[in-house]
């Protein structure tokens, strides 16, 4: 069975070497990111994540459902 979504399972660690890989944690003020920038970033992250443990998330539906939240959250 496959965890969907999962954010809770998220380490700190993980998501700080993510932002760090994709060059967004360097302190700087960046452009606004688009949807697809986005998105890549949340699937390197959940990649992450899984690293070895592969089947216990599904990556590309996981990171559909985190997008659709923050759009659905953020965006005007």
């Amino acid at each position: 069975m496959t965890v969907c979504f999962a954010v809770y399972m998220v380490d700190l660690s993980v998501l700080v070497a993510t932002l760090d890989e994709e060059g967004l944690c360097d302190g700087q003020e960046h452009t606004p990111l688009n949807a697809a920038e986005v998105l890549k970033t949340i699937t390197s992250l959940y990649a992450n994540q899984n690293g070895e443990r592969s089947g216990i998330l599904d990556i590309y539906f996981s990171s559909e459902l985190v997008l659709n939240w923050l759009l659905n959250v953020y965006d005007p």
